[in-house]
C-alpha cells in the first residue's frame, strides 16, 4: 500500500515537472499542455489524500501532534512565501523562475522516492 502511495506521488511530481519542462523549453504544439493540465487536474485530486497519508507513516505515534503542527506550518509558510519568491524570481526572467520551478519538483519527487 505505501508503495503504490509513494508511486503515485512521485508521478504527480512528475506530472507537474513535464508540465513545467514544456513551458521553459517553450514548446510551440499546444494541445501537449492541455493534456497535462487535463491528467494534472484529475492527478491533484488524487495527491492531497496520498500525501497527508504518509504523515502517520512517517513518524511515531508519540510525536505525531507535533508532526502534524509542522507539517500544517511548513505548508502554510509555502503557500505564501512561493508566490512572493516567484515574482521575485521573474524579475530575473520567466526561465528561471520556471526552471526553478522544474529543479524543485524533480528534488521532491527524489525525496518521495527515498521515503521508507
Amino acid at each position: 500500500m505505501r508503495y503504490a502511495r509513494t508511486a503515485r506521488n512521485v508521478a504527480i511530481i512528475m506530472v507537474l515537472a513535464l508540465f513545467v519542462a514544456f513551458v521553459v523549453f517553450r514548446v510551440d504544439v499546444i494541445w501537449p499542455l492541455f493534456a497535462i493540465l487535463l491528467v494534472l487536474g484529475a492527478a491533484r485530486a488524487f495527491y492531497q489524500p496520498a500525501s497527508q497519508a504518509l504523515l502517520p507513516n512517517l513518524v511515531p505515534t508519540e510525536i505525531f501532534p507535533t508532526a502534524v503542527a509542522w507539517s500544517t506550518s511548513s505548508n502554510k509558510f509555502a503557500t505564501i512565501s512561493g508566490p512572493a519568491l516567484g515574482g521575485v524570481l521573474y524579475v530575473l526572467g520567466p526561465e528561471v523562475t520556471f526552471s526553478t520551478a522544474l529543479a524543485c519538483y524533480i528534488v521532491a519527487g527524489i525525496m518521495v522516492v527515498w521515503i521508507h
